[in-house]
């Protein structure tokens, strides 16, 4: 799974809900988010916002 263009651990994944670490390198603002699936990848169309 991928903020942007920052790569982060899953900590579990389910059929429909995926928990991750967020990385404390990155920065609060609005970004895509990416998950890749043996080889596929899904991006979102809507902006995910991370805030303090």
């Amino acid at each position: 799974m991928k903020f942007g263009t920052i790569s982060t651990t899953v900590l579990t994944a389910t059929s429909n809900r995926i928990t991750v670490a967020v990385p404390s390198n990155i920065t609060p603002s609005a970004m895509k988010i990416s998950v890749t699936v043996n080889g596929q990848t899904i991006t979102a169309t809507d902006n995910f916002t991370i805030t303090n």
